[in-house]
């Protein structure tokens, strides 16, 4: 029996879907979603001053506010996902 299930998820339609599924699969075997959105911890780069990116050279400080922003953007996606997990029961 399922009792717990693991649903990682980027925010993407692909990810929207995946998350229906795992949804209805919950409902159906009353089991526990938990959410899960990776971030790559940019703060593992405070000791290099800059680094070059695909959109040009970022300083430390400038690293630490995307991912603040990252962050924001994970809490905002995993909400969504608990208030549909919570509107499904």
């Amino acid at each position: 029996m399922i009792k717990s299930i693991l649903a990682p998820t980027d925010g993407s339609n692909s990810a929207d879907k995946a998350m229906e599924l795992a949804i209805e699969l919950a409902s159906l075997a009353h089991a526990d979603i938990e959410g899960l959105f990776v971030i790559q911890d940019t703060l593992l780069f405070q000791s290099v001053p800059t680094m070059e990116l695909s959109e040009g050279i970022y300083t430390t400080a400038e690293f630490i506010n995307i991912r603040a922003q990252m962050g924001e953007e994970a809490e905002e996606i995993l909400a969504e996902l608990s208030e549909r997990c919570k509107a499904r029961g």
